[in-house]
C-alpha cells in the first residue's frame, strides 16, 4: 500500500518512523537521547529539508522504559484529541479540580462558623476583638490571654 505522505528516506526521521506510519501517525517520530531517555515529536510540516522542519514534543520524559511499538501506540491513543479517552480523562480532572475547590470553600465556611461560635460564646474575646481587631481570634493571641482570664484566677 504505497502512501504518498511517507518520508522514510528523509534524514530528519529516525529508524522508528515506520512504526508511526503503520499506526496512522505519519506526522510523528521517536527521538532517543544519548541518556537513553526517549520522546515523541510531532512534525508541523513535511521533513523534506531537516533544517526547515518545524516540530514540537508531544510526549517526553520516558526513562528506563524500552521504546516499543505497542507502548508508542498506547501513548499516541491516549493523547490523541480525536479519541474519547483523552476527553474522559480531562473531564475527570475537571471534576476533581471542581471538587477540590468546593472542599476548600466548605472548609472556609466551617472555619468561619467555628470562629463565629467561639466569639459569641466568649464575652472577653468579644471585648478584645472590639478593642484590638479581628487578629485576637488567632490561636496564639488567645493563648497569650489565658493567664489573665477568669478561669486562671479561679
Amino acid at each position: 500500500m504505497p502512501v504518498n505522505y511517507l518520508y522514510l528516506n528523509s534524514p530528519f526521521v529516525g529508524p522508528h518512523y515506520d512504526w508511526f506510519c503503520e499506526l496512522g501517525y505519519p506526522q510523528c517520530d521517536l527521538h532517543i537521547f544519548a541518556t537513553g531517555e526517549w520522546a515523541i515529536l510531532e512534525m508541523m510540516n513535511a521533513p523534506l529539508v531537516p533544517s526547515l522542519t518545524q516540530w514540537r514534543w508531544i510526549a517526553k520524559g520516558f526513562r528506563n522504559i524500552e521504546p516499543q511499538k505497542s507502548r508508542v501506540a498506547k501513548i499516541l491513543d491516549r493523547i490523541n484529541p480525536q479519541k474519547q479517552q483523552l476527553w474522559d480523562e480531562e473531564e475527570e480532572r475537571s471534576k476533581q479540580a471542581e471538587a477540590a475547590i468546593n472542599a476548600r470553600e466548605q472548609r472556609a465556611e466551617d472555619v468561619a462558623e467555628e470562629w463565629t461560635q467561639s466569639i459569641v460564646r466568649n464575652p472577653d474575646l468579644q471585648e478584645r476583638i472590639a478593642k484590638n481587631g479581628i487578629d485576637e481570634i488567632l490561636p496564639h493571641k488567645i493563648a497569650a490571654h489565658i493567664p489573665e482570664s477568669k478561669l486562671a484566677k479561679l
